[in-house]
């Protein structure tokens, strides 16, 4: 059976084989849609897998998207987020950015057996399975691939006393329905 794959904001350079959805005008995009406006034109549980890279931070709800992304889900399927780690130069320096994303604020937004947290103020919807900061490989890379370890090796003392000094440039999260 063929895994169906949805790339949201997929822009000029989509995930091979995906459906793609975007609002902008371009070549052999699958859906023409506003990601702000609530339901996507999509059936319930249609993707196996969905992809959301570098567009959530544009968005008015991440809330309203994450759940949207759940009833687009089939059962077992799964989400990949990129979005621009808060103190990266890209969290910033576009001004259609209007969120910022540190380690655990997808926490909110799922059920994290790791902490046994309950946020009473939004449902739980999808589990966390990985989150990776990741780093720019250019420069010197042994310095760049200890960084991203020690990073994801202890995020709390990262976010607490490295992230400004030695920032991440994006946060990936894998969710799964």
């Amino acid at each position: 059976m063929k895994i169906k794959i949805l790339d949201i904001g997929s822009g000029i350079h989509p995930v091979e084989g995906a459906d793609t959805l975007d609002y902008a005008e371009l070549p052999n995009l699958t859906y023409k849609h506003d990601c702000n406006i609530f339901p996507y034109p999509i059936k319930d549980e249609s993707y196996d897998v969905i992809y959301a890279n570098h567009v959530i931070e544009h968005l008015d709800d991440i809330g309203k998207f994450i759940a949207e992304i759940k009833r687009i889900l089939k059962v077992n399927g799964t989400l990949i987020i990129k979005v621009p780690y808060v103190s990266s130069n890209i969290s910033f320096q576009d001004p259609t950015h209007k969120h910022s994303f540190c380690y655990y604020t997808f926490d909110y937004f799922a059920v994290n057996p790791e902490k046994h947290m309950e946020i009473w103020f939004t449902p739980q919807l999808l589990w966390i399975e990985k989150r990776k900061l990741n780093f720019v490989k250019d420069g010197i890379r042994f310095y760049n691939h200890l960084i991203e370890w020690c990073a994801n090796k202890f995020p709390i003392h990262y976010e607490n006393l490295f992230k400004w000094i030695l920032p991440a440039r994006e946060l990936e999260v894998v969710m799964r329905k």
